[in-house]
């Protein structure tokens, strides 16, 4: 049996077997936690005379307010919460979350078009090393995997993911391979640099996955 039960049954032994309810002074703590609670609950001074009221009756006085207030207080902190997630429109809080979305949307857009750039200059380099040499060397390697990290990020920022069959007539050389990577890379870049990041594009996600292939190819016929 609860507390609540208990009082409002009248099962609870009778006050004169706790002593704290019969002296005067535990009757005064009593009073004095009965009003602060309702100062708390109400927002104003309580002052109430207690004299008439039995211990038992204060007592359960007592705990409903306290259970009272606690509800209200925790329905408080839910309507601060959700009124920190709806900031009203044209606030000061509202205007600045958006400038910094604003900011890291172009900030990402940024960065976004730097790694399609190191895409097109990566593959200009291994094209003149391939025209040079007829082969990839060691730095060359390195190049090819940078620029397929790049592409699959770049590719994922479109919305995209692997593609089969994304290499249709592949190239029978390394120098065609080498050729075909750097102008779909230049593609690329100048794509990436016009379509906002938001925007979901076909294109982007085709050409990174033929330069994804096309940097396997290379890999493999050298």
């Amino acid at each position: 049996m609860n507390a609540v039960t208990a009082l409002t049954s009248g099962s609870i032994p009778s006050p004169h077997r706790f002593t704290c309810f019969s002296t005067p002074r535990a009757l005064l703590f009593i009073r004095f936690v009965f009003e602060a609670e309702a100062s708390l609950v109400f927002g104003t001074d309580l002052s109430l005379d207690f004299s008439s009221m039995k211990p038992r009756d204060l007592l359960f006085s007592c705990c409903l307010l306290f259970a009272f207030a606690v509800t209200t207080g925790a329905q408080s902190r839910a309507d601060d919460a959700e009124q920190e997630r709806t900031l009203p429109m044209g606030s000061p809080a509202a205007e600045a979350m958006a400038r910094q979305l604003i900011e890291h949307e172009k900030k990402e857009h940024r960065e976004n078009i730097e790694r399609a750039q190191e895409v097109a200059r990566l593959s200009q380099e291994i094209q003149r090393d391939i025209e040079k040499k007829a082969r990839l060397d060691a730095e060359g390697a390195r190049r090819l995997e940078r620029i397929e990290k790049l592409a699959r990020r770049i590719r994922s920022e479109a919305g995209g993911s692997d593609m089969p069959d994304a290499l249709k007539d592949a190239p029978t050389t390394i120098e065609q391979a080498a050729h075909r990577l750097s102008r779909i890379a230049k593609e690329l870049s100048a794509e990436v640099e016009k379509t906002p990041r938001q925007v979901i594009s076909a294109s982007i996600i085709e050409k990174s996955n033929e330069i994804i292939e096309l940097a396997r190819l290379i890999r493999r016929m050298s």
